[in-house]
């Protein structure tokens, strides 16, 4: 396409558009023309050809001949051709009939369905012996005047082979924009046709003349500003800019001079394909002449030589009359290495998260899955490629999942972290198996852009769970046997144990008569052994209860000094034979507890420091309240425990000391007991010791009336229904 044609397309016409056009020669004459009938077609205008001393065969050869197919847009009609005689009245030009007509044509071809009337005019035609230069502006000034009211657009051909300089000077005021050595321009010189028709046509002349002066001052001002702030501009970007007019250098700024290591001296005429490598210079030669105008890749060369990695983006402008290309170059270097190092780095994650015997996935805001590694294909049969093009993150679930699924897919996708879930998967040939998803958000600031985490098959751990299951369903049925029997035990050993411990204590008070020392002494130790075993029966007893969970415990109310009082009294018969110091301190507290199995706690450690201390039994209880919640310290200076003790000491059967080996009596089950017993009010005990120094055990215990044991209070006999077997 010529550049004149080129010029003309990018020229938008609209209608109340009144265009002079200034040729010469019939080869600038027909790319107007074709131009212009072109765009009018294009556009469904209706267009009227005045083609006045012109010979109508010629201009449609001549139309044709720039490849517009005019025949037949002439046989349509929407393409008509007129002498202009009907403009004529006695062989004259007539202005009003000619106005007259027009505006009857624009009617016409807008009832006709066409989009506007574009009307050519060959003014030739009305320079008739006789006219007038005047008549002709009139003309032109009133046929300005029409155009802004209706749907038409007017351009007036001007022949310089035709028209004598003078007579366009007159004419030119009356247009806005002037087609003249191939550009479109404003026209400057522009008087409204109001004022061209006026009665004083100099003044206005003179006046617009006058205000045209200070307009272009203005305008020169403006651009100097202009111009210096894209000089500006161009230095401050980061990018090389070069303006160049088919490969010879125009203008460079500062930064591409940087780039290259040229002076902007060195660059401007030469060839800007010199920056370019040898083997990438024909790329770039065809994306000028093709106007291409996305970025593209190539490499640059620097004045010493070397060579580095460009991006280039070009576009075609016009530019002072000349159509430029104007490229930008940017040295992606850096980028290139950044790029070439997250590739590494991606590569090596792929290779770790391939080594990784759990599935990984990434997956946008959509449900898009963005990224497996290769145990996805392992696990659910896809090849990865099939995994991400064709599936989405929902696919893989069974159906009966996919709602609880998405469920937690959209807590993640709201930004959250969600707790580990388990689904039904399916694989590709239609098999089933349990998953477990780990899954956490992508954040981008504020904005969650999908989810990433882990995918684990569960396949073996379901089956190991229910082998678990199996096994412990096995273990409580014999742990249930064995409390029935430990319960049987225990009640076939009482029965016979009654009537021993009754007749050795008739025998010791002489219900039966008198007895020797020697005897005396025999059914004594026989009294104490027959109450220890009675001790151990009823621990066993209770023990029982607990494991089959019928134990009952009934929780009240209970000051704490009277239980404190109560259980030191019992210990004044114990001070006779070893000498044990019981003292008390601290605060009297009202505690919710079990009457009966606080004072056994209590009891089974005063027993505990009594059997593992020396000679000076030294014991306190302090009480202290800590609300919501009550300290009962059990301390004593006996022989302590060691550290490495401490964790065991409250589970069932544990001694400090080996059977074996062991100088104390006892079963390891007192403070087993005293924790479960504890715990059913409740309530927590725990242990401060150290060897040769002493014990210090603390029963916590719920303050009576606290709000977190109002349900307790209402309610407070839980466990399962007892079973009483009181020994």
């Amino acid at each position: 396409m010529s550049p004149t044609r080129l010029k003309l397309k990018s020229k938008l016409l609209m209608p109340g558009d009144h265009l002079c056009c200034i040729f010469e020669g019939s080869e600038e004459h027909g790319e107007i023309l074709a131009e212009l009938v072109q765009r009018g077609i294009e556009r469904v205008e209706k267009i009227l050809y005045l083609t006045g001393k012109g010979n109508a065969d010629e201009i449609v050869g001549l139309i044709g001949g720039k490849g517009v197919d005019i025949k037949r847009h002439l046989s349509r009609g929407q393409v008509a051709l007129s002498s202009g005689s009907e403009f004529c009245a006695d062989g004259h030009f007539d202005t009003d009939k000619a106005i007259e007509v027009l505006e009857s044509e624009a009617e016409r071809a807008l009832e006709s369905g066409y989009t506007a009337l574009r009307l050519i005019i060959e003014t030739d035609f009305m320079m008739t012996d006789g006219h007038e230069d005047t008549e002709l502006m009139e003309f032109e000034a009133k046929l300005g005047l029409m155009l802004p009211g209706m749907r038409c657009i007017s351009i007036c051909m001007y022949d310089l082979s035709k028209f004598e300089p003078v007579k366009i000077l007159k004419i030119l005021p009356v247009h806005q924009e002037v087609v003249a050595n191939g550009r479109v321009h404003k026209n400057v010189y522009y008087i409204p046709p109001a004022d061209i028709l006026s009665d004083d046509l100099p003044e206005a002349m003179l006046h617009h003349q006058i205000n045209m002066l200070e307009t272009l001052s203005q305008k020169d001002e403006e651009f100097e500003n202009l111009e210096a702030r894209l000089n500006a501009m161009s230095e401050a970007t980061f990018e090389g800019i070069i303006v160049h007019d088919k490969g010879k250098t125009i203008a460079v700024n500062r930064t591409l001079c940087d780039m290259t290591g040229y002076a902007i001296s060195d660059l401007i005429g030469k060839s800007a394909f010199d920056l370019i490598h040898p083997d990438d210079r024909d790329m770039a030669i065809r994306n000028v002449n093709n106007g291409y105008e996305k970025p593209y890749e190539i490499r640059g060369l620097k004045r010493d030589g070397s060579v580095f990695p460009v991006e280039i983006r070009g576009k075609n402008m016009l530019i002072g009359g000349k159509l430029l290309r104007i490229t930008a170059i940017r040295d992606i270097n850096d980028y290139k290495t950044t790029l070439d190092a997250l590739r590494e780095s991606e590569s090596r994650f792929r290779a770790l998260a391939d080594f990784l015997p759990e599935t990984i996935f990434e997956m946008d805001s959509n449900g898009k899955i963005t990224f497996v590694n290769r145990m996805a294909s392992d696990i659910f049969g896809y090849e990865i490629d099939d995994f991400m093009e064709n599936h989405t993150a929902m696919d893989i679930f069974a159906p009966e999942d996919r709602k609880n699924a998405a469920c937690n897919l959209g807590i993640v996708l709201r930004g959250e972290r969600a707790k580990g879930s388990e689904y039904i998967a399916i694989k590709k040939n239609g098999e089933r198996f349990p998953i477990m998803i780990h899954s956490t958000p992508i954040m981008d600031g504020e904005e969650c852009k999908g989810a990433r985490g882990i995918i684990v098959d569960i396949t073996e751990r379901k089956a190991i769970e229910k082998e678990l299951k199996v096994t412990n369903d096995e273990l409580k049925q014999a742990c249930s046997v064995k409390s029935e029997f430990l319960s049987m035990v225990s009640h076939e050993l009482r029965t016979p144990l009654v009537p021993i411990m009754g007749y050795s204590e008739l025998l010791l008070d002489g219900a039966m008569g008198d007895i020797s020392d020697d005897t005396r002494e025999a059914l004594m130790t026989i009294h104490e052994r027959a109450q220890a075993l009675g001790a151990l029966i009823e621990d066993l007893l209770l023990l029982s209860k607990m494991e089959r969970g019928v134990l009952k415990v009934s929780l009240e109310p209970l000051r704490t000094s009277e239980i404190v009082d109560d259980i030191i009294g019992i210990y004044d018969d114990v001070a006779q034979i070893k000498p044990v110091l019981i003292t008390k301190d601290g605060d009297d507290c009202e505690i919710l507890a079990d009457p009966v199995r606080i004072r056994q706690v209590i009891q089974n450690l005063i027993n505990n420091a009594i059997k593992y201390s020396k000679e000076n039994v030294a014991i306190n209880i302090s009480v202290h309240a800590r609300k919501p919640h009550c300290d009962i310290v059990v301390s004593d200076n006996g022989l302590g425990i060691a550290e490495e003790h401490l964790p065991f000491i409250f589970d069932r059967f544990f001694q400090v000391e080996h059977v074996d080996t062991r100088v104390h009596d006892g079963t390891g089950l007192g403070l087993a007991i005293s924790r479960e017993l504890v715990e059913l009010m409740n309530g927590s005990i725990s242990v401060q010791s150290k060897p040769d120094v002493g014990s210090e055990f603390t029963v916590t215990l719920p303050l009576a009336g606290s709000a977190e044991n109002s349900e307790q209070d209402e309610n407070s006999e839980f466990a399962h229904p007892a079973e009483t077997e009181d020994f």
